[in-house]
């Protein structure tokens, strides 16, 4: 099986029940548990490095047949970067802004195999051609989406669905084999560990559910041998890929610094790391709390890094900062307990806004002052989630608890909360566009939402696909939208202006994005939390 295409294997003790009735402490807590089983600036002295060198070629079948819509892969061996690009019409492919050095190049595509080549490139251009032949799609190379309409029908499917894959996805499910008393095992030690919930007396139809549905000679495992799959459409777009040189990590986020090098917490270490973009080098930090489950990050003008403790019980619920020139950090506690500090953001005067997820409120940090001001949201169990600030310096809050959208104007101090169209839609993530509209996610109803503040009006558009269930978004300079894919390890950009969806492949599995961003030359920067890598993306 090719590597890239292959997700991290983890046994699925992986099992997280609904987010709606437990903390993030649980959605985090149990992501480690499964692990130990997996708008800024680009760099202006990298794309001097790299301009002008690039690698093309031809990739075809053993009967000489082109293939079109297949991954080509260049690992820099000096720097461990690695590039990543889709054939286009008649199998060719060209990669662009590589460096001078040796390069392993390979197909890393779901039923394909063959062999690397090595190749130094050493002028502005080098030719490689690829040849491949079939291989056997595994269970384990599936993405939700497609695992999703294989499963059986029924209550179990229908509390599994509910329950299980809010906080991780699907393919946790088929790590491994487990018959009826392990299955128990896991979902008891999910509840009795993490607080996860399944509903009152529906314990034993789960379980008879997982231990049929996924069993090695069960419908799902037979239906996928079958399944055949059609290439995907050849598009222009390049990865890059930095493989984060950390065990049992769980990456959440990385932010952009201005000069275009990366910063990422990992929750599951409680770490701070940084990417040196030129040389793909890192630099890891233990954070001063341990198991704090460090999470959102944002970095100020001043070059200061800021990220949340999310763990809301003491000694952790705090934000802290870290100063890159004197390698130190600083905590600050929220002015209550249990607040669950989740998303930050600086607004344009360098005070920094937070979600309180446990909380149900925002809170308002002065970093000169050092002084908190909190804002109850009005609606109960609202879980703020995602935030951000529009053109006005109005702030805009995801609420996934209750699934609507709320708005805090600093000049009136108060919370005013919007619902969804449609229920229970978990919105995930907001951002304000130039025009002063509001785009954010609607998990649960895999739809993209859009509220205007001067009609007061929303309008929802349906994404396509498989249970998409977006996740984050972001908003490019001309306005297109971002968005990332819970099931479908693919991210979609939707166009406004024509209101169409154009959907990405991307050359890893079970990706679990969790927040991204676009940067100056709209090149979106994400972790890939399963893979354990910073990737950036960039549309031709």
């Amino acid at each position: 099986m090719p590597p890239s295409r292959l997700r991290v294997l983890l046994p699925a003790w992986a099992i997280t029940m609904s987010f709606k009735k437990t903390t993030l402490l649980s959605a985090i807590a149990i992501s480690a548990f499964v692990s130990l089983l997996t708008r800024i600036s680009s760099n202006p002295q990298a794309s001097a490095e790299t301009k002008g060198y690039a690698m093309s070629g031809r990739v075809s079948d053993v009967q000489g047949k082109t293939l079109p819509g297949i991954f080509v892969s260049a690992r820099n061996s000096a720097t461990g970067q690695t590039t990543y690009a889709l054939t286009q019409a008649q199998g060719t492919f060209r990669i662009p802004h590589l460096r001078m050095g040796e390069y392993d190049v390979r197909v890393v595509d779901r039923g394909w195999q063959g062999d690397a080549q090595q190749v130094k490139l050493s002028e502005n251009t080098a030719s490689v051609n690829l040849k491949v032949k079939p291989d056997r799609i595994d269970i384990s190379e599936l993405t939700s989406a497609e695992l999703l309409p294989l499963l059986p029908e029924g209550e179990g499917k229908r509390i599994l669905l509910s329950n299980c894959i809010s906080c991780h996805t699907l393919q946790k499910f088929v790590t491994g084999t487990w018959d009826a008393n392990g299955w128990s095992g896991i979902v008891n030690s999910m509840k009795k560990s993490f607080g996860a919930t399944v509903p009152e007396g529906k314990a034993g139809i789960l379980i008879d559910f997982l231990s049929g549905a996924f069993a090695p000679e069960s419908h799902l495992q037979k239906a996928a041998k079958a399944l055949r799959f059609t290439p995907v459409k050849p598009i222009e777009v390049i990865y890059n890929a930095w493989d984060i040189p950390l065990q049992k990590a769980l990456p959440h986020t990385v932010t952009l610094d201005a000069h275009g090098n990366g910063w990422f917490t990992d929750p599951m270490g409680s770490r701070l790391g940084y990417l040196d973009v030129a040389t793909g080098k890192f630099k890891i930090w233990p954070t001063p709390t341990r198991n704090s489950l460090p999470h959102g990050i944002v970095v100020d003008k001043r070059g200061q890094v800021w990220f949340t403790e999310r763990l809301q019980f003491e000694p952790a619920n705090k934000i802290a900062s870290f100063d890159p020139s004197s390698e130190k950090f600083t905590e600050y506690s929220l002015p209550q307990n249990i607040s669950g500090p989740h998303t930050p953001i600086l607004d344009r005067q360098g005070i920094l806004w937070i979600t309180e997820y446990e909380g149900n409120r925002i809170a308002r940090f002065d970093p000169e002052t050092r002084k908190f001001t909190e804002y109850s949201v009005p609606t109960k169990d609202a879980k703020p989630y995602g935030l951000d600030i529009d053109r006005d310096g109005v702030i805009w809050i995801a609420e996934i608890g209750s699934g609507g959208l709320g708005k805090l104007d600093p000049k009136v101090g108060k919370v005013v909360d919007y619902p969804t169209p449609t229920k229970n839609s978990g919105v995930r993530r907001v951002r304000a566009d130039s025009k002063g509209r509001i785009w954010f996610t609607e998990f649960l109803g895999d739809r993209l939402g859009m509220f205007d503040p001067r009609t007061e009006k929303m309008v929802e558009f349906l994404m396509p696909g498989i249970r998409p269930q977006p996740y984050a978004l972001e908003v490019t300079h001309d306005d297109k939208i971002w968005l990332s894919t819970w099931h479908q390890d693919s991210m979609i950009r939707f166009d406004p202006d024509t209101e169409t969806f154009c959907t990405y492949p991307v050359p890893f599995l079970d990706l679990e994005i969790r927040d991204f961003r676009v940067d100056s030359d709209d090149t979106v920067w994400f972790v890939a939390m399963i893979p354990n890598k910073i990737v950036s993306m960039s549309v031709r």
